[in-house]
């Protein structure tokens, strides 16, 4: 009977469009041509493309591109609808429309002009920190935002992200009590984290690994075995919802303005030890050789002082790349705080930090700055820690126990990094130079 109700209350209007659009960078890295992707879920396959106009310039419409249609569990059979706005001059103001509602977004930067984006983990909980600091992200009008992982909870389940992700970030209205229209405004960048793929068992749940179906990312990453649990039915339904590229969806990497990305799937079933797999990463730090700055995202941090989750430690295999391509910022989510490191390098083991650099008056870093910005909404981990710093660890040069998300501007090679708290106040801030 619960399964039948459950059933019946996820069922949709037909005709009806059941998740407002959401901004995505699509399989484009952005290095040469701009576009962006206008994402959005329907009832039913047939839907009409977005439309869009740049300035003052007419209406147009966006190309169609071949709807995914997610079949498995036990939320109905629905369709991401998928309209590419490409072509698109870097920093253009775009508004458009696409499933009854509208939105604005900026197209991608190009060079040194300037640019900001923020950056939060360990979102989708439906909690009221999470509701208050999606009116905080929206004010920001940030040019895109990287969420760092576990962006919906429990168990990053088709409804969990009903329930407790597109709701609260892309509601109609921005109310501290209800969430904000943060998705539709602001191009999203995901990095997927432990709850929402690590536990690979569709014989479970069903409805579980949404992240694959309801995320669009550059095809630059390695091709990686899909270690699934579930009936072949069941992951052929998956991988259809993927578009066929559920082996590569987690690492990928992309250009945005002066700096160049790397997207990492930092969940245990990687295995950041294997050649291959340091042969692709060390490829795309290379890569960023190029760029003013060098950025890495993923959800798992190498370090941290926190004592939740200490023994969390597997991607410090991959730290010695990020010393010898000269990584400026690792952003990482997974411990519910906000933590800032010293600038550290590693090699063989050992650790070097920059004792010097205060993010005042001395501004060049010696080595890579790690942010831990989880405090996006899940319950917060070891608050009495944020006022013992003989608890942190060496390397920790501040850590809050608070809801908040990382706010960076960059302008040419000086960047500003804020922490904002629930309450739109600043927790702390660096300023950084090359």
């Amino acid at each position: 009977m619960v399964a039948l109700l459950l059933l019946f209350a996820f069922a949709p209007p037909q005709g009806k469009t059941l998740v407002a659009p959401y901004i995505q960078l699509g399989e484009n890295d952005q290095a040469a041509a701009k576009s962006v992707t206008v994402v959005w879920h329907t009832a039913s396959a047939n839907a009409l493309p977005a439309n869009y106009k740049v300035g003052d310039a007419p209406w147009q419409t966006a190309r169609s591109l071949s709807p995914r249609k997610v079949a498995f569990g036990r939320v109905p059979t629905h369709y991401v609808q998928m309209s590419e706005i490409h072509e698109l001059s870097a920093g253009a103001s775009v508004r458009y429309e696409a499933g009854g509602k509208s939105g604005t977004f900026i197209a991608p930067k190009a060079g040194d002009t300037p640019y900001s984006f923020l950056a939060v983990g360990d979102i989708g909980r439906g909690t009221p920190g999470q509701k208050k600091l999606a009116g905080v992200m929206a004010d920001q009008e940030a040019d895109f935002a990287v969420l760092l992982g576990d962006i919906a909870y429990p168990n990053g389940r088709l409804m969990d992200y009903r329930n407790y992700f597109f709701p609260i970030q892309n509601a109609d209205t921005n109310s501290p009590t209800i969430g904000a229209a943060v998705l539709r405004n602001t191009l999203t960048i995901p990095v997927t984290g432990n709850h929402d793929t690590a536990f690979r068992n569709l014989e479970r749940y069903s409805d579980g690994l949404a992240f694959y179906a309801y995320w669009l990312t550059p095809d630059s990453g390695p091709k990686m075995p899909l270690k699934i649990k579930g009936t072949p039915a069941q992951v052929n339904a998956l991988n259809e919802a993927s578009g066929g590229k559920l082996g590569r969806i987690g690492n990928y990497s992309f250009s945005y303005g002066n700096s160049r990305w790397v997207i990492l799937d930092s969940n245990v079933y990687v295995d950041w030890q294997h050649p291959a797999m340091r042969e692709w990463l060390e490829g795309e730090l290379q890569k960023s050789q190029s760029a003013t700055w060098s950025f890495v995202a993923m959800h798992v941090p190498p370090y941290h002082s926190s004592k939740t989750h200490a023994g969390d430690t597997n991607t410090r295999a991959i730290v010695d790349l990020f010393t010898k391509y000269k990584v400026d910022i690792m952003f990482a989510g997974h411990i519910h705080n906000y933590q800032r490191s010293l600038p550290m390098k590693t090699d063989n083991g050992s650790m070097t930090l920059d004792r010097a650099f205060d993010g005042k008056s001395i501004t060049q870093a010696d080595g890579t700055i790690h942010i831990i910005s989880g405090g996006g909404g899940g319950e917060l981990y070891d608050r009495a820690q944020g006022d013992d710093p003989t608890s942190w660890q060496s390397f920790t040069a501040q850590l809050k126990s608070v809801h908040s998300v990382t706010r960076v501007d960059v302008k040419g090679r000086e960047l500003m990094l804020r922490q904002i708290d629930a309450d739109g106040r600043t927790i702390d801030e660096i300023r950084l130079t090359k």
